[in-house]
């Protein structure tokens, strides 16, 4: 018995070591275009990224606002074998989150646990999910069992990927913990400010995609570098591709020197320095801010918080209370 043991183990071994060999072919290829990045910090996170896309384990993404939460949580879902199946978002701190347990669960109508089935369910922001919803979850999901107006005739298999946001000035929590979840599988994203030789590279990952069609961009130069590698990126990835965008912009509309052509474009943290001389408290520099972010994006309330890394409902709690002061919000469109 003992043998067999040892023989089923060293088979199962075997198989999955193939299965992993397999997985890391489409791990190189996929992950460094979505994952960009030589740092180490980066090479651990596309470490652990194949490793959940191998496993069935939930998988916990954690990071600060920009710095990909998002890229990973796809990424495990199209490096597993659950590529073909539905990949499903949840969002938990959407302004509707207290209706999420009907969204999830359904009933007469389909819930977003039942149109995730066989493939991956994405809870976005899981630190606003309470304890015993999440439990609810979990417990489905390890029980086997169904949802819906047919939940005793249909288990849902489903693999959860959790997303939840660490802010840069909080100390550092067990997320696994806030859920009571200590089997899920932790990834933490590193904030750019902490794997600033990835910058250059970032830059001309960004500049490639934004090229015309069969373009190669030129490097920007050292006048232009150093300031980005100064740079704090409180916004992380997400920050520098905004900037690198505006980069792109000044060049279609006037022919420039690559080397120097992040120069005609505000530095990062430059656009504020007028406001020094208007003394202006940091209420009102965060409203003016938060007021031309919104007009950025045309009024799109979500698209402005995913920009300015806040909360969705912050957002909508300040624009309220613009509004009670008088001022008028911009509609979407």
């Amino acid at each position: 018995e003992a043998l067999l043991i040892a023989v089923e183990r060293a088979a199962e071994e075997g198989r999955d070591r193939r299965e992993l060999a397999m997985l890391r072919a489409r791990l190189g290829a996929e992950a460094r275009d979505a994952l960009v990045g030589a740092s180490p910090g980066m090479e651990l996170v596309r470490e652990l990224v194949g490793r959940a896309a191998a496993s069935h384990r939930t998988v916990l993404v954690t990071g600060e606002a920009g710095s990909g939460k998002s890229t990973v949580a796809r990424l495990v879902h199209d490096l597993s074998d659950r590529r073909a199946r539905p990949f499903v978002v949840a969002r938990c701190d959407a302004p509707a989150a207290g209706n999420l347990e009907a969204e999830l669960f359904g009933g007469a109508r389909e819930g977003l646990l039942e149109r995730a089935r066989g493939g991956t369910l994405v809870l976005d922001e899981a630190g606003m999910l309470s304890r015993t919803l999440y439990g609810r979850i979990s417990s489905m999901l390890t029980q086997g069992a169904g949802v819906g107006i047919d939940a005793s005739r249909r288990p849902v298999d489903v693999r959860l990927v959790l997303t939840m946001r660490i802010a840069a000035d909080e100390p550092m929590v067990d997320a696994r913990e806030l859920l009571g979840d200590r089997n899920a599988l932790p990834i933490a994203l590193p904030a750019l400010r902490e794997r600033r030789r990835d910058i250059p590279l970032l830059v001309q990952h960004f500049r490639r995609q934004l090229a015309p069609s069969g373009a190669v961009p030129a490097p920007l130069g050292p006048e232009t570098m150093t300031p980005l590698l100064a740079h704090q990126w409180p916004g992380n990835v997400r920050e520098l591709e905004h900037w690198v965008e505006r980069i792109a912009l000044a060049e279609r509309a006037t022919p420039m020197d690559p080397a120097t052509a992040g120069q005609t474009v505000t530095a990062p943290g430059a656009e504020f320095a007028p406001f020094d001389a208007e003394r202006l408290t940091l209420d009102a520099l965060e409203r003016r801010y938060i007021l031309h972010v919104l007009s950025l994006e045309r009024g799109h309330q979500s698209r402005a918080a995913d920009r300015l890394g806040i909360d969705r409902r912050t957002l909508y709690r300040k624009l309220k209370e613009y509004r009670d002061d008088g001022v008028t919000i911009r509609a979407a469109g």
